[in-house]
């Protein structure tokens, strides 16, 4: 039997958790490559077979997307494509396989007192392939950018059968068009990451989260941009729904600066109203939490810092619970179970609105309104040049047909 042949799986995987029903699909096969060799191979199985192929790591992220538009798809399955490649601590430059998980990652780097400025949903399942292909990046966004501005370098299998390197192993490299920064926020439709280079961080002394009562959720967004005209920014906010809403604030760097953020912190927001608690306080895990399993939908919206108080206000009439990152105008919903297609749009026209500046993308949506609705998003300017791409990266249409944006 050829390794291809041993890659393929015909029924689910039983040395995985991952559930690979897609918009209530099953997977015609499931492909666990060890190597990049056998990615090849069973992307070129996928060929001769006519099969559509959707990458899949910690499946964190998996229901995000279009409807995939395949008569026969396999999924292409990570977990076996783990591991270090290189770690150089003293350029704080790491180099590992799409399927390492992010807590694995972080357990390595600790070692050497760094680390990724990187949060998941499961950082125990969550795989550094499937971050970069999403490109997810929330409560520290403000502090140290999306996964992609982390991105130095990348191997990725193409449908073509050739593996194309973009970047390198060093932070500076030379002059011309960054190819990798292509594959973060991918969403798996141009290619599978074989390997992935990322800049680290030197851990700090100090780690400290504290959090604020508000009033209401625009109360909280207030304090939190009141922090960032003062030039007071947490490493990382959160701003979460509830009878009082919580703002956790996430404060990083040497024991004496962390005790003077803190009491200045603690000054302007007490000054605004806000009032100091112990919930959410100490060493707050900052992983993001999963979608409930029983949310009908979930959707994220980018915005105008600004403006995400009143956006908040007006989200939340239609959502179980609400989550906002101010200084970097997001704002996450999870709809109540139970909510029907009239909500959905209700969130659909208020993000659209030109209060909001933002754009609106669906995390999980019902496979039944996805024909309605697109989950990524309202076509930008540089949709033609975004299809274009798809075409030129992959041909044959193999990678995710249908899941990006416009069905691309």
């Amino acid at each position: 039997m050829s390794s291809s042949e041993q890659a393929v799986r015909p029924e689910m995987p039983v040395s995985t958790d991952v559930e690979f029903m897609l918009d209530g699909r099953s997977p015609d096969a499931v492909l666990e490559p060890a190597s990049e060799q056998e990615a090849l191979e069973s992307l070129a199985w996928a060929t001769r077979n006519g099969h559509a192929v959707v990458p899949v790591g910690g499946a964190t992220h998996w229901q995000f997307g279009n409807l995939l538009r395949a008569e026969k798809w396999a999924a292409l399955c990570t977990c076996k494509l783990a591991g270090i490649v290189d770690y150089s601590a003293e350029d704080m430059v790491v180099t590992a396989r799409p399927g390492t998980t992010l807590a694995e990652l972080q357990a390595v780097l600790a070692q050497q007192r760094q680390f990724l400025p990187l949060t998941s949903p499961l950082p125990q399942v969550a795989t550094i392939g499937g971050i970069v292909a999403t490109n997810r990046q929330g409560r520290l966004r403000a502090a140290f950018g999306a996964p992609r501005d982390r991105l130095l370098g990348a191997r990725i299998a193409t449908s073509s059968g050739k593996v194309i390197r973009g970047g390198g192993r060093v932070v500076k490299n030379v002059a011309g068009y960054d190819l990798c920064k292509l594959f973060a926020g991918s969403q798996g439709t141009l290619g599978l990451l074989t390997e992935i280079t990322l800049k680290t961080n030197p851990m700090p002394e100090e780690q400290r989260s504290i959090s604020f009562l508000a009033t209401s959720l625009a109360h909280g967004c207030a304090g939190a941009l009141r922090l960032q005209h003062d030039q007071l920014d947490p490493a990382g906010s959160i701003l979460r729904s509830g009878d009082k809403p919580v703002l956790s604030l996430l404060l990083l760097g040497s024991k004496t600066s962390v005790d003077w953020q803190e009491k200045r912190i603690a000054e302007t927001l007490t000054g605004l109203g806000l009032v100091r608690s112990e919930t959410g306080s100490g060493h707050e895990d900052w992983s993001e939490p999963p979608l409930p399993a029983i949310a009908p939908a979930a959707f994220r919206l980018q915005a105008r810092p600004t403006e995400c108080g009143a956006l908040s206000e007006c989200l939340l009439r239609h959502c179980g619970t609400l989550s906002v990152v101010p200084a970097a105008g997001i704002v996450e919903g999870v709809l109540a179970e139970g909510s029907d297609e009239d909500v959905l749009h209700a969130v659909q026209e208020i993000a659209s609105t030109p209060l909001s500046g933002g754009y609106l993308t669906w995390q999980k949506l019902p496979a039944s309104v996805k024909h309605q609705i697109d989950s990524m998003g309202p076509k930008r300017d540089d949709f033609e040049l975004l299809r274009g791409v798809k075409h030129t990266m992959d041909p044959a249409g193999m990678f995710s047909p249908g899941r990006g944006l416009g069905g691309i």
